[in-house]
């Protein structure tokens, strides 16, 4: 059993208060002012990616595996252990390395703004929220609204870099559009007169939103384009040569009486190569590797409000696949992912009471997660008996895995006086393997994003992880100044990590590729 703890504090002083149970930062683009009750970092008006923004968030920060692939982190957690939803939908990215990462499909042009939960983020967040969860809220179509039209250019000298973003739209009583497009490219960037290698990227992306008034409530309809030309990630063993993806996005508002009924459902189809030739040096050609994956994402969500109470259903249907070739070599071939499936179905409820002083949200949530995989097959099993064997392994293994997680959350807020108040909070959240995690069979460095040089292979019949989560924050606010401090603890019981491999058929085909004579 692996255990991961973490104990910690982070200090904020800005002008602002938010006197709810939850604290909520909210990042707030060049587009929108800043709102009364909430905390605002501002945004980085022309960063090249939008994680970026979080570099100015306390506890938060971006590991950059290239200029246009930042992974989300908050209080050492990273990637997938943090939700990462838009509108409340949350997509799985195509590669099996997170070169698109959920925040590089939003440009700054269309963002309202980003909300993350500072301190444990309560059940409503999103299905796996043990890191964290950060919610962007994309700018939706207004109605009654004349044409609009806004846009932005920055270019700068190093690297001959380039970006533009425009944004246009307009709306009468029944219906409204807001259509958009964002470019960014550049060379690769000097530092002391030298090139950074693998510090270029270009990308191109573009779509429409619009909004339908109902008799009571709204319909949101959305369509986007991403297209990701040749892209540097230097800390990975390959850089991004497409990422080709479109997004449909249907959602809805509707007020019934007292209560409220949120809903929606999107669609991602994605299709991503990547290689390891094209934009860096090899020592031979037998070293060059071409992956094409393709990633297919469902995300679903209906919620009701009503009252006090707050209930609702998360979904997030994923199928993936990624093939290695070589391009200097028509027989060399690798089933890397096959019709791998990554399902998580899960409901949840909460409450939110006050009184007097007290303020509290308490919250269950529980889930269903569903994976699977086909099999596999390499033409290096032909001519490697260890391959060989590592294959007919994981052919004959049992792939359907299901495990049943819950997430429990109590946040509280008490007002001590007209300046200061008191949060504390507790928590036990769990979450289910990644399908890289269970099934990459191979040794490879396909890990989602960790990108520490190190070769991986997954293990089918991984449990779930299982945080013990505690936090404490003091506020005190006045004219001028607001200072939050918090104290955080995190203990993670069979923490999903790389450990040493005892097998020996494992690290003799572990050797031969580092070794470079059948390197992946």
């Amino acid at each position: 059993m692996k255990i991961k703890s973490a104990l910690g504090a982070t200090i904020t002083a800005l002008l602002a208060v938010n006197s709810q149970a939850m604290e909520v930062i909210t990042v707030h683009s060049q587009h929108h002012d800043t709102g009364a009750r909430l905390m605002q970092i501002p945004a980085q008006k022309f960063a090249t990616d939008t994680a970026d923004w979080l570099d100015g968030v306390v506890g938060a920060g971006v590991n950059k595996n290239g200029p246009i692939t930042g992974l989300a982190q908050y209080r050492g957690m990273f990637a997938q252990r943090i939700n990462v939803a838009s509108n409340g939908l949350n997509f799985s990215g195509a590669g099996p390395n997170s070169m698109d990462t959920p925040l590089s499909y939003t440009p700054a042009i269309i963002i309202a703004n980003m909300d993350i939960y500072r301190g444990i983020a309560p059940v409503s967040a999103g299905i796996d929220t043990l890191g964290g969860a950060i919610d962007v809220n994309m700018r939706r179509a207004e109605l009654d609204s004349p044409l609009t039209v806004n846009g932005r250019i920055n270019a700068q000298d190093n690297g001959s870099g380039f970006n533009a973003s425009l944004a246009g739209g307009a709306g009468n009583s029944q219906f409204a559009w807001l259509a958009y497009a964002d470019t960014r490219n550049s060379n690769e960037q000097d530092a002391k007169e030298r090139a950074i290698p693998n510090s270029d990227y270009q990308r191109h992306q573009y779509g429409v939103l619009t909004t339908s008034d109902l008799n009571q409530g709204r319909l949101f309809a959305n369509i986007h384009r991403t297209d990701t030309k040749q892209s540097g990630t230097a800390a990975l063993p390959m850089d991004i040569d497409y990422i080709d993806t479109t997004r449909f996005e249907l959602s809805g508002e509707h007020e019934i009486s007292d209560t409220t009924l949120l809903w929606g459902v999107g669609f991602q189809d994605g299709e991503h190569g990547m290689d390891n030739y094209q934009q860096r040096a090899l020592s031979t050609a037998q070293k060059a590797r071409y992956t094409l994956a393709l990633g297919r994402s469902t995300s679903l969500f209906a919620h009701i409000k009503t009252g006090a109470w707050l209930w609702g259903y998360d979904g997030s249907i994923n199928r993936h696949d990624a093939d290695i070739t070589n391009p200097n070599n028509d027989a060399f071939f690798v089933e890397n992912f096959n019709n791998v499936a990554d399902d998580r179905h899960s409901l949840f409820t909460e409450y939110t009471f006050s009184h007097r002083k007290l303020n509290t949200t308490v919250g269950a949530r529980l889930k269903y997660n569903v994976a699977d995989a086909d099999k596999v097959s390499s033409t290096m099993a032909m001519m490697m008996p260890a391959v060989a064997t590592l294959q007919t392994r994981f052919n004959d293994a049992d792939k359907s895995v299901s495990d049943t997680t819950f997430d429990v959350v109590i946040n509280n807020r008490y007002t001590l006086n007209s300046h200061s108040d008191l949060s504390y909070g507790v928590a036990i959240k769990e979450r289910a393997a990644s399908y890289q995690a269970r099934y990459l069979w191979l040794p490879m460095q396909a890990t989602g994003g960790l990108a520490d040089g190190k070769t991986y292979v997954g293990n089918i019949n991984l449990k779930p992880e299982t945080a013990y989560q505690a936090n404490v924050g003091w506020s005190y606010t006045n004219e001028r100044l607001s200072i939050k401090p918090q104290l955080f603890y995190q203990r993670i019981d069979n923490y999903i990590q790389g450990t040493p491999s005892e097998d020996s058929v494992v690290n003799m085909v572990a050797m031969i590729i580092w070794a470079g004579r059948a390197s992946l």
